[in-house]
């Protein structure tokens, strides 16, 4: 079995240390690689093609795109490039995939829903993307792609953390912001996330789906914080502020994901908000 990680960064790093661990399917130890693009340059088809051709049995995992730093505003301020790497580049892999028959895992966003009238199930039409005038231009360009593509896993996650005080960890921010706002949002817990994956791919799980990969039950920004001041991670400065007060250049989505599919249809027990950042924080400080 081969596994081709697209993109070095948060999730793409922390997805190679795990896949390399585990067995494969049958009871062997895969082929992981990981590459950034200046590594394997695959915005282009030719260049990921002559890596693929060659390989049976592999599975394409991107983690690759646009996110934006140090946030979502960036977005606004390079579309061009927010666009491509959100929405032409995962669909130029998805043809190099359907020619070369690989399977593809997309490391998608959330970020397309946003309200708590309910729980957002996977199939509901997306109300903070390309049909919403107050969307980001980043969950525009998320919502593009999914409304493009009809190929592979999409794994729709958000604000993901991790057990430790990565930069790109929701932890970290909340950690380094001096300004906070209390909402209630789903998140992603990455150590998680990549034993989904390592799960999907060793039980042999193929083809086109969409899933909400986020902990159950969220809990508020001023949980987190007790949480965190509980285990002696503190910023003096923190200061309470409603969003408008912050002066942000794109709107921010605010929503509960559903995770019924997930439970049900792949028997994965995903752990709720709360266990998994004791979890995190325990190793954090430990």
């Amino acid at each position: 079995m081969n596994i081709i990680i697209l993109g070095k960064g948060y999730v793409g790093n922390h997805l190679f240390n795990t896949l390399s661990e585990h067995s494969g399917r049958y009871g062997e130890r895969p082929n992981v690689q990981i590459f950034s693009k200046e590594e394997l340059d695959y915005t282009d088809e030719t260049c990921l093609m002559e890596e693929i051709n060659v390989m049976d049995d592999t599975y394409i995992i991107n983690c690759s795109g646009f996110t934006g730093r140090p946030n979502v505003d960036e977005g606004e301020n390079k579309k061009e490039e927010c666009w491509k790497y959100n929405v032409q580049v995962p669909l130029n892999l998805n043809k190099v995939c359907n020619e070369t028959g690989a399977e593809i895992i997309h490391i998608t966003s959330g970020c397309i829903y946003t309200g708590y009238e309910k729980e957002w199930e996977e199939d509901d039409t997306p109300n903070f993307g390309i049909y919403s005038n107050e969307a980001s231009f980043y969950s525009k360009s998320k919502h593009a792609f999914e409304t493009l593509s009809d190929t592979g896993l999409h794994l729709r996650i958000r604000m993901p953390f991790c057990d430790t005080m990565h930069e790109r960890s929701v932890l970290t921010k909340i950690y380094n912001y001096d300004n906070l706002v209390d909402t209630i949002n789903s998140k992603t817990y990455i150590p998680e996330l990549c034993n989904f994956i390592q799960h999907y791919i060793k039980e042999g799980y193929k083809g086109y789906e969409t899933i909400h990969f986020v902990n159950k039950e969220p809990i508020s920004t001023k949980e987190i914080v007790e949480k965190m001041k509980a285990a002696g991670i503190e910023n003096p400065n923190w200061k309470w502020k409603e969003m408008d007060q912050l002066g942000m250049k794109a709107n921010r989505s605010n929503c509960i994901l559903d995770t019924t599919r997930l439970e049900q249809q792949y028997n994965f027990n995903i752990s709720s908000e709360y266990t998994a950042l004791d979890r995190a924080l325990e190793k954090m400080t430990s």
